[in-house]
């Protein structure tokens, strides 16, 4: 069997890359829902252009989709913004060490192994938060779409 500390090692890094995949994938998703929004309003909008007989309803859902359409774009600008996650730490004491001889390789592995797991938790809190807003994007985007069908209906 491998060395213990080695095989935490090897988790850690494993979980911190799947939450900086998982960060830029959420960023990417946010991207399509935003341009998709958009897309949605640019096709209902020229839908729209004809006489009706609910003028006051059809202009109240236009401007809740484009409100929605709105808060789709602030939410995504949230997701966007640049957060304190890290992914990796600085190397430079722990190489001193190991040249130094004042560490062995199991303390070496047991120490990192357990900054990995600091960070990692450091990051998940900020990266749910993320994920959380990416799901009320989600439901603007749904709120648009319903107001643009609605007001192409009357």
């Amino acid at each position: 069997m491998d060395n213990p500390g080695v095989i935490i090692w090897d988790e850690a890094k494993r979980l911190i890359a799947r939450q900086e995949t998982s960060l830029d994938t959420l960023r990417t998703r946010s991207l399509g829902v935003l341009t998709a929004g958009g897309v949605v309003a640019a096709v209902f909008v020229a839908l729209n252009g004809r006489v009706t007989h609910h003028p006051l309803l059809r202009l109240t859902l236009s401007v809740s989709a484009a409100c929605a359409l709105l808060g789709c774009a602030a939410l995504y600008a949230w997701i966007q913004r640049p957060v304190k996650v890290e992914f990796a730490h600085d190397l430079s004491g722990w190489i001193e060490a190991v040249r130094e001889r004042k560490i062995t390789d199991e303390e070496l592995t047991y120490n990192l192994s357990n900054h990995m797991e600091e960070r990692r938790r450091s990051n998940s809190l900020k990266i749910e938060r993320l994920h959380e807003t990416f799901g009320w994007m989600c439901g603007a985007f749904a709120v648009e779409v319903v107001c643009w069908v609605a007001a192409s209906l009357f």
